[in-house]
């Protein structure tokens, strides 16, 4: 049913000063800039995602306080045939929240979006937007987008029953404290946490951060940094072959990693 992720947003107090923070972090300007969804609107198409960034109130996004650098506001699924996919989540024991609404892409195409409802989401608002499945592009990506569950199980019949992706990973690993979900969803992953120190119960689940991918994370490392960016030193990544950084408030709206393959000797110096 789900093809990828359409977008993530982040909802921000100041869209000119998250838009330029944006801008620095990326490397590149906004796409496209006007109303979503009755709200302000950046949007950056990324190689295999939107990332947009809304500010004011609005039934997908909540008003952000002055001095918070973002929230994270939705997760929109993409699918052919939003009807179609609709009636099968209804099916399946995963309400939407009324009818469709227009939606506009990064590019400017106008389409349709439904909005599961908070009880079928376990409390994140997530979207299915309908657009046909592309191939990502060259250039920066999003590798994970990171949900905290307290509530394992129920993440699995949500995102793997449900939303029909692919589980490629259910793992606890005591020495990092934490129980791994991972969702393939198009070529990036879904990845949900829950800390094994917590016990498990019904409260709602939380989006917790962004991953991006680089093609050229030593680049990326040198690029931020003589822009001044506050970023931490290259370290390998849990991922065999990879190598991530940190990227720091007030650039990261959000916890933000960068991720890549591993840089060769000359560009990790």
């Amino acid at each position: 049913m789900v093809h990828g992720l359409d977008h993530v947003m982040l909802a921000v107090a100041n869209l000119a000063t998250a838009t330029s923070a944006a801008t620095t972090m990326l490397g590149r300007a906004p796409d496209r800039t006007g109303p979503l969804a009755g709200m302000s609107a950046a949007s950056f198409q990324l190689a295999n995602t939107t990332l947009h960034l809304v500010h004011g109130a609005g039934p997908l996004a909540p008003p952000v306080p002055e001095g918070t650098a973002a929230i994270t506001a939705t997760a929109g699924f993409a699918v052919e045939n939003l009807d179609t996919a609709m009636a099968l989540l209804a099916r399946r024991g995963a309400k939407c929240d009324g009818d469709a609404f227009p939606w506009t892409t990064a590019d400017g195409t106008a389409t349709r979006a439904t909005r599961l409802t908070d009880a079928a989401s376990n409390g994140p608002t997530l979207l299915l937007v309908e657009r046909p499945a592309k191939k990502p592009t060259i250039g920066l990506g999003l590798d994970h987008i990171v949900i905290r569950t307290p509530a394992p199980d129920r993440a699995l019949a949500l995102y793997g029953a449900r939303l029909g992706l692919d589980l490629r990973l259910d793992r606890s690993n005591p020495a990092w404290g934490t129980r791994f979900l991972f969702f393939r969803c198009g070529d990036l992953v879904v990845e949900v946490v829950h800390p094994l120190a917590t016990p498990e119960g019904p409260g709602p689940d939380t989006f917790s951060g962004l991953a991006f991918r680089a093609p050229d994370i030593g680049a990326e490392h040198a690029r931020l940094a003589a822009a001044g960016v506050p970023v931490s030193e290259l370290r390998t990544g849990r991922k065999p072959g990879t190598h991530l950084f940190t990227v720091r408030s007030p650039i990261a709206l959000v916890p933000t990693i960068l991720i890549g393959a591993q840089p060769s000797p000359a560009r990790a110096q």
